[in-house]
């Protein structure tokens, strides 16, 4: 699973599949999230879109006005001017608009699993989180948090 991540090879609607068929009383599964981020950053990274889909991402958090997601924001150690800039709009169906699709779907197939909306947004919180940690700018982040940790920091 990890080998066909990072080489951007696992697929979206495999992975979200995956996703929507693991029960939520078992709780999250650590394999499929570690799966998700590196697909998520491996198709970016293979497309040159990253940046824009960290920027897209980042930009649609800091209208949330959840206290997790705002400090997530916080934590990613990213200047305000990018980190609250204008929602950039993405040219339908070009690499990042297809990739943070992809981001909706995992999203969806979390909450057909069970998965709560706060669950949802930690998930795709550390799905950005891994790929920004990943860019020149990650060294400014902080490092990710698991489950246990994310909602109390």
């Amino acid at each position: 699973m990890l080998e066909g991540a990072d080489r951007a090879g696992f697929g979206t609607n495999n992975l979200a599949d995956l996703v929507a068929k693991s029960p939520s009383v078992a709780g999250l599964s650590a394999i499929l999230m570690v799966c998700a981020a590196r697909f998520f950053y491996a198709v970016s990274e293979a497309h040159g879109a990253a940046d824009e889909v960290i920027a897209y991402e980042l930009a649609g958090a800091a209208f949330s006005d959840d206290q997790d997601v705002l400090q997530f924001l916080e934590r990613t150690g990213l200047p305000d001017v990018l980190v609250k800039s204008a929602l950039p709009k993405l040219e339908p169906g070009l690499a990042a608009d297809q990739i943070t699709d992809g981001l909706n779907s995992l999203s969806h197939a979390l909450r057909t699993a069970g998965f709560d909306e706060r669950t949802c947004r930690f998930a795709r919180c550390s799905v950005v989180g891994y790929m920004i940690s990943k860019t020149p700018q990650g060294q400014n982040s902080k490092p990710l948090l698991g489950l246990d940790k994310f909602f109390s920091a």
